[in-house]
């Protein structure tokens, strides 16, 4: 996803902000995490956190972090 700004009310062209080469790697890589969430928040159990502790959080966010992997996997 790359951003454009606004153009019609800027006179002046020096003002027009353009992406370097390395800010557009980084909001593709951005984009990935940010579609990684969207799918996560698509679980309940891990989005209201209803686990005690920590550990099996964290282990619950590796099972469906597996199964969008799986899911990438072409067959």
């Amino acid at each position: 996803m790359m951003l454009h700004y606004n153009k019609r009310n800027t006179k002046d062209k020096t003002k027009i902000k353009t992406l370097t080469k390395q800010e557009k790697i980084k909001y593709k890589k951005r984009v990935k995490v940010e579609h990684f969430f969207g799918f996560i928040k698509g679980y309940p159990k891990i989005n209201l956190v209803y686990e005690k502790t920590l550990s099996s959080y964290y282990n619950l966010v590796l099972i469906v972090s597996t199964l969008k992997i799986t899911k990438s996997i072409p067959t």
